[in-house]
């Protein structure tokens, strides 16, 4: 069975996407599941991570792209794809981050993971874009909707984002495949002990992104300040330090509300160095307006964290009962959440307990890859229809 595993809209800035593109390719070294020939498309920038396994493949099971999107590299790339699905004549095509923007000739899945691709209009997620992004959005939405009719058959991580595929695509249920994420291979065998520390420290990493809800949190600090008299709470957050805009806007707003000591940026971070910012924080807090499914809940239930989320489905079937969950963009709401937490004692332990139960189901990632696989054959087989 030959299977061309197609990374190449693979970036580095695409945090856990990228992860997930990684630690796939790897897995494909070391498992002879499934006894798959295995071709890799993959981009520049995941080749610089991984390319070092694969120098002696080079040209000839392991292709190397320009990133992609790149409309002036778009044409070039093109040509390059169908000239060597040609010699290799495969059987299945896994674009692991959908759409790839690319044709094949060979049936296709696509494992798809934006969650802005899925949702209406309506959705509270398009009131935090500014006009212009949101037409953006819309377009790239109408744009990716086109070239996902290029297959009928689809991978994705939560029964939500199942539900979405199959509404926006008008497929049944045998045809899309829910495979749950999974913990990342980093965080498999760390340290998970507290760390001694003074106060109360709320984490939320998450980068700069609209429907991130960044912004409500010198908000909520406000209010467990003056309401709940609760000084001493630290929010955690990873802002990276290029983002200028973004960090002035919390340093400004912290400011005006009285907070700035509540409100401490550590910067963009590594996973390996994610683990010590996890030891030291006490809730896992996640405030996002759109997901498919984050890894970061993940994360926080590694390190067995209480967690207060957004009140999604796409939180709820990840945390289940491990979480505290608010109404989204409602800063009383979060902070009342976080406020019944910190003065309950009992349910921090309880939701602590749960967390670390609620990872078991989330922590294998040969369970991952042999579901994944199996849908995969299932399809070049044709016993899928």
């Amino acid at each position: 069975m030959k299977i061309i595993l197609n990374t190449i809209p693979a970036k580095k800035i695409g945090g856990g996407a990228f992860q997930i593109s990684l630690n796939f390719l790897l897995k494909t070294l070391e498992s002879d599941y499934g006894d798959i020939q295995w071709y890799y498309f993959v981009s520049s920038d995941l080749d610089d991570v991984v390319g070092h396994h694969f120098k002696d493949s080079i040209n000839k099971s392991y292709f190397v792209f320009p990133n992609q999107p790149d409309y002036k590299t778009y044409f070039s790339v093109q040509r390059r794809i169908s000239k060597i699905e040609r010699l290799i004549q495969p059987d299945l095509v896994f674009s692991i981050l959908a759409p790839s923007y690319f044709f094949f000739k060979t049936p296709e899945v696509m494992r798809c993971c934006n969650a802005w691709d899925l949702i209406p209009k309506t959705h509270i997620a398009y009131k935090t874009l500014d006009f212009k992004t949101r037409i953006k959005y819309t377009i790239r939405a109408t744009v990716v909707k086109l070239l996902m009719k290029r297959t009928r058959f689809f991978l994705t991580q939560t029964s939500t984002a199942k539900e979405g595929i199959a509404k926006l695509m008008h497929l049944n249920g045998d045809s899309i495949k829910v495979v749950s994420n999974v913990l990342p291979l980093t965080f498999s065998s760390v340290d998970t002990s507290k760390s001694t520390h003074s106060g109360i420290n709320v984490v939320y990493v998450a980068a700069w992104f609209p429907h991130k809800n960044i912004g409500i949190i010198p908000q909520i600090a406000d209010i467990l300040k003056k309401k709940y008299a609760f000084s001493e709470v630290r929010f955690l957050l990873t802002i990276p330090f290029e983002n200028k805009e973004a960090i002035s806007f919390m340093e400004d707003t912290a400011k005006r509300l009285g907070v700035s000591e509540m409100i401490v940026n550590m910067g963009r971070m590594k996973q390996a160095d994610l683990s010590n910012l996890y030891r030291e924080s006490d809730i896992g807090f996640f405030p996002s307006l759109l997901e498919t499914f984050s890894a970061t809940l993940l994360e926080y239930m590694k390190f067995n964290l209480p967690i207060v989320a957004s009140d999604f489905s796409f939180n709820r079937d990840v945390a289940e009962d491990a979480a505290l969950y608010f109404e989204p963009a409602d800063p009383e709401s979060a902070a009342k959440c976080l406020a019944d937490l910190i003065n309950n004692q009992a349910l921090i332990i309880k939701l602590s307990e749960k967390s670390k139960e609620r990872i078991t189901h989330f922590n294998s990632f040969d369970r991952y890859y042999k579901e994944t696989v199996d849908f995969l054959l299932l399809v070049a087989n044709h016993k899928i229809s």
